[in-house]
């Protein structure tokens, strides 16, 4: 089940990025800054990159965060290759 359904294609035009802070969570969320950014890439490809910033190294979370968007970008990938 998704929190969020969205059109992406309704979203983006051309190189485009969407942005999500986090108000308030477990831990240290709170403040933490979210980025998807699409781009055009070679051969009619798209580009797709996440960054989820602002951790420090000592933060205890990371590694969750580390592997949940891992698995994340890869149904991303399944999905849009129709796997």
């Amino acid at each position: 089940m998704s929190l969020i359904s969205t059109d992406l294609a309704k979203l983006f035009q051309g190189d485009e990025r969407i942005t999500q802070t986090c108000i308030e969570g477990p831990g240290t969320s709170a403040g933490k800054t979210l980025v998807f950014a699409l781009s055009d890439a070679e051969g009619g490809l798209t580009l797709v990159q996440l960054s989820d910033g602002e951790w420090v190294n000592h933060d205890e979370h990371l590694p969750f965060c580390n592997t949940h968007w891992g698995g994340v970008l890869h149904r991303l990938k399944k999905y849009v290759e129709g796997d």
